[in-house]
């Protein structure tokens, strides 16, 4: 299994806070080796001219039977501080040489030396070195002062100590950054898996048959909240396809249920000897057949619109005449119901679609308008350019839509009038199908619904290449 999001953000912070705490503690190491190199070459530039001026100073102020014993004096403590002094006079009066007297402690002193800089810098290049400079009394050149050290330049136990301890508290702090950097980054990483965490505990309620289970996290950023905008949107849409789904068992049980019923009765009847198959009865059969083949035939064609399973043919369609000749599918029915029929038509509409399928709608919504049409009253069907789209509107004048009804009107077996037998409000499925092919057109149908106005439902077809 693989790992988390949360364990590779912390890795991820933690490496990056390495490479950082190495990267910051090389440079101030670099700094500070620099600065003691600095301080120490300054230190010891002050100690030879300090220990060339006490010589001096003694040359200069004491007797010659007190000036042996100072320069001992002078060149015991130099040597303390790691520099050997060699003191020698023109006129050969005093020679004196501090590793004559004192060579095995001079041994030690530049060993340590040079023990203390391979200990701070192992590939040191460091060697005994020595320079000369004038002695000088009254400003006259009586001899010279050898000094000799290990050099370049070396650092004492002290300053050694100062920089390795500063050194190990460089370190302290880049420990204590680093656990501070994984506690802070393991916070900040359950932060931004936890939304994730959550959404895949709802993707899973959902993948378990749970739909409208929803992601109560909220997301800081964008990538993270668009995640769980969209499980939430499809868990809601789920749930609503779910529901469907079962209303539509529901209603095809229902339409199915009464004709499978008759049909039963009656068989059982005639079995029986009660009724006679008579012509009639036959085709009463007949009917009763047909609708449930119509139900299923429609249901298969709504399903294959929907799952985008049908295609569509563009072609040239003249609207005027495709609108007279679905008109006149309904004459019977128009007188019938004592109908009047209008026909608002600009001229030369043309409009590039699925001739079959544009017809279809028309013969769905005009077929709705004559059903749920008052006798004595006018349908109109009107066509017109718009803003580069074909409307083609049908209004009818009878009971209104009531407004919360009209979001449903294209769901399966939908009736605004729960009252309405299937004698006069039909199946409620030419809706569904009609805004089925209208969205594979890529347009939409509108509806509007008044007393005064009456109910116009109106087609809306882009233009298409």
């Amino acid at each position: 299994m693989g790992k988390t999001i949360r364990a590779n953000l912390v890795f991820i912070y933690s490496l990056l806070s390495i490479m950082l705490i190495c990267a910051i503690t090389g440079v101030l190491r670099y700094s500070m080796d620099g600065l003691f190199e600095q301080y120490a070459k300054n230190e010891q530039k002050k100690m030879i001219d300090s220990i060339v001026a006490q010589v001096e100073d003694t040359f200069g102020q004491q007797t010659s039977e007190t000036i042996l014993y100072s320069v001992e004096v002078i060149a015991n403590a130099a040597l303390q501080n790691g520099y050997l002094v060699h003191i020698q006079l023109n006129n050969k009066e005093l020679d004196w040489d501090i590793r004559t007297h004192r060579e095995e402690e001079c041994q030690i002193v530049l060993q340590h030396a040079e023990n203390n800089m391979h200990s701070r810098y192992p590939g040191f290049q460091g060697k005994y070195m020595e320079e000369n400079y004038d002695l000088k009394i009254q400003g006259t050149n009586v001899g010279y002062i050898s000094i000799g050290y290990y050099g370049p330049y070396s650092l004492s136990d002290g300053e050694l100590d100062l920089l390795n301890g500063l050194q190990n508290i460089i370190f302290v702090i880049g420990l204590v950054f680093l656990v501070i950097t994984i506690f802070v980054s393991g916070l900040f990483a359950k932060r931004i898996t936890r939304p994730i965490s959550e959404a895949i505990l709802v993707a899973n309620r959902i993948a378990d048959g749970e739909f409208g289970a929803t992601i109560d996290e909220t997301a800081k950023n964008e990538e993270t909240a668009g995640l769980i905008t969209a499980i939430n949107e499809m868990s809601e849409k789920l749930a609503k396809q779910e529901m469907q789904k079962k209303q539509i068992t529901s209603d095809v049980a229902h339409e199915l249920r009464t004709p499978l019923t008759n049909l039963l009765g009656q068989t059982e009847a005639i079995i029986d000897g009660i009724w006679e198959p008579t012509e009639e009865r036959m085709e009463s059969f007949r009917q009763e057949i047909m609708r449930m083949v119509g139900i299923v035939n429609q249901l298969q064609q709504l399903y294959v619109l929907e799952a985008n399973k049908s295609r569509i043919t563009i072609s040239n369609i003249d609207i005027c005449k495709v609108i007279k000749s679905v008109a006149d599918n309904f004459d019977i029915q128009i007188e019938k119901k004592k109908l009047h029929m209008k026909i608002i038509i600009q001229k030369d509409i043309n409009m590039r679609g699925d001739e079959e399928k544009v017809i279809q709608c028309i013969y769905n919504l005009l077929s709705n308008a004559i059903r749920y049409s008052e006798e004595n009253t006018e349908i109109i069907i009107s066509a017109q350019c718009k803003d580069d789209n074909t409307e083609i509107s049908i209004t009818n004048y009878g009971a209104v839509i009531d407004e919360k009804d009209i979001p449903y009107l294209f769901e399966r077996f939908y009736r605004a009038d729960k009252s309405r037998s299937k004698a006069t409000g039909g199946m409620g499925l030419g809706l569904a199908i009609t805004k089925a092919i209208m969205d594979l057109h890529g347009g939409e149908i509108k509806v509007t619904s008044s007393s005064e106005e009456g109910t116009c439902f109106t087609l809306v077809f882009p233009t298409l290449e």
